[in-house]
C-alpha cells in the first residue's frame, strides 16, 4: 500500500490564476506517479467518454 502524500506537497502544487486554483500536470502526474504523457491521455480519453469530472478543488 502506497502511504498518503503529506497535504502541504499537494497545497505547494496548487497555483491560482484568473480566479481558479489550478495544479500543473507535471505535478499532478508526479503525486499520482504516473508519466505526464500518460496522465494527459487518461484525461483526454476520459474527457471523450464524458465521463470525467473536474472539480476537485471547489
Amino acid at each position: 500500500m502506497k502511504s498518503l502524500v503529506p497535504s502541504e506537497r499537494i497545497e505547494n502544487r496548487i497555483y491560482f490564476l484568473r480566479g481558479q486554483k489550478v495544479m500543473f500536470s507535471t505535478h499532478l502526474a508526479e503525486l499520482y506517479e504516473v508519466e505526464p504523457r500518460a496522465l494527459v491521455q487518461a484525461v483526454k480519453r476520459e474527457l471523450s467518454r464524458g465521463s470525467l469530472r473536474i472539480s476537485c478543488f471547489s
